[in-house]
């Protein structure tokens, strides 16, 4: 199968015009003819991953975060993304990546996480995508779970859906949840006066403290679910996607968590 063909694939599931201004998704490297027979799939790409993909005998690497976002000036050992890619030449691997438009796409990684937390009846939080039908799609999820409960409780059902031994919430323990809003990864960046006046709580993977002050300031109830927890789903998306192909799909084992967790 030529790599166009499952660009084609992946990005009549997530189109490029979905991705949020200033994101990078695409074909990182590697030539659109090549012929594919066997795919990695991941989160995150590294020395790991590629040398995983290597041993394998993949022919190209999928995952959600890109390698770059800024522009490259130069390509040598000395940088990561540079190691990274002169390993990607070396093993003739080709990297692909789905970005924001796979956390904004029908079914992708927002509405994973929703269904999830059982919330229900959800709409986008920040729109980047109208299509011909007049239908929205974007980043971010807001909508209802099925029964009232508490911040502290709610937080703790976080805390199982994503096997978490703990997790941070800000706000009052006992106040009551209904409205919930989600978005996976990093989604400080997304809050609003007007999400805090649609959403009881907003659940997403991490926030840096500046933030959490920010959420606070607004009344806004927070609860962070870690960004790999919020993400790795990834991988079974695009098996999903790429399903049905004449492919071999493999997900890493290499990409883990770069976070460990201990007992207090």
């Amino acid at each position: 199968m030529k790599l166009q063909e499952i660009i084609d694939k992946i990005e009549s599931f997530a189109p490029l015009a979905m991705a949020c201004e200033g994101d990078n998704p695409g074909l990182m490297f590697g030539k659109r003819d090549k012929e594919i027979e066997r795919v990695l799939v991941a989160l995150d790409v590294d020395m790991g991953v590629i040398r995983e993909a290597a041993e394998k005998g993949a022919d190209l690497i999928v995952t959600h975060h890109p390698l770059m976002f800024d522009p490259i000036r130069q390509i040598n050992e000395e940088t990561p993304a540079g190691r990274c890619l002169l390993e990607l030449a070396e093993n003739d691997i080709a990297l692909y990546s789905a970005h924001t438009n796979l956390d904004s796409a029908k079914g992708g990684l927002n509405d994973i996480f929703a269904d999830k937390l059982g919330i229900s009846g959800t709409k986008p939080i920040e729109i980047t995508y109208t299509d011909e039908n007049g239908t929205d799609y974007g980043i971010g999820r807001v909508g209802a779970i099925e029964k009232e409960t508490t911040l502290a409780d709610f937080a703790t059902f976080v805390c199982k859906c994503f096997d978490l031994p703990s997790t941070n919430f800000v706000g009052d323990g006992n106040a009551k949840v209904k409205t919930v809003a989600v978005c996976s990864g990093s989604g400080a960046d997304m809050i609003s006066k007007k999400l805090a006046a649609e959403a009881d709580v907003y659940v997403t993977g991490d926030v840096k403290y500046s933030g959490a002050r920010k959420f606070a300031s607004l009344d806004l109830n927070l609860i962070t679910a870690g960004h790999y927890e919020t993400e790795i789903c990834a991988m079974e998306v695009f098996k999903e996607i790429l399903s049905g192909c004449p492919l071999e799909i493999i997900c890493s084992k290499a990409n883990k968590n770069v976070f460990n967790y201990t007992e207090g």
